[in-house]
């Protein structure tokens, strides 16, 4: 999947969200503890906290238009859970590992509501590998 379009219709939405929760279930302990050092530095800037709040934003704006709150906390609460509960997670440190659970847990919110695109790029930073996504050097990022 491309996180620089938009998912089209809701099935293949959810299609998204079930590849993504899959992904997550699988992770090896070296995916797990490569994931948590990435997104433990997505939101190190006050540029890229408000980028994070604001992409937030829009997919809770989106999910109300969609009505798809409900399943968006479910996939969020699925996507958390499979984090926390992976194999390996007991060999990664606690903290960084509740931060990577509720990233994920954004993420799959970002699936469900299909957009906007720009979204899931910045609340994904650090999922490229599990979402089969990969930065772009065009990208920007806040440094």
């Amino acid at each position: 999947m491309d996180a620089s379009t938009n998912v089209g219709s809701e099935s293949d939405q959810y299609r998204a969200v079930g590849a993504f929760l899959d992904r997550l279930q699988r992770l090896t302990g070296a995916q797990l503890a490569s994931v948590v050092r990435r997104v433990a530095g997505t939101r190190s800037t006050a540029a890229a906290d408000v980028d994070w709040w604001q992409a937030t934003v829009a997919v809770s704006v989106e999910l109300r238009r969609l009505r798809r709150s409900r399943a968006a906390a479910s996939a969020s609460l699925q996507a958390s859970a499979a984090v926390l509960t992976a194999p390996a997670s007991s060999d990664v440190p606690r903290d960084g590992l509740v931060h990577a659970a509720r990233a994920a847990g954004d993420v799959a919110r970002s699936l469900v509501a299909g957009g906007p695109p720009s979204a899931l790029t910045i609340l994904g930073r650090g999922w490229e590998d599990v979402l089969g996504t990969r930065a772009s050097p065009s990208q920007p990022t806040a440094a």
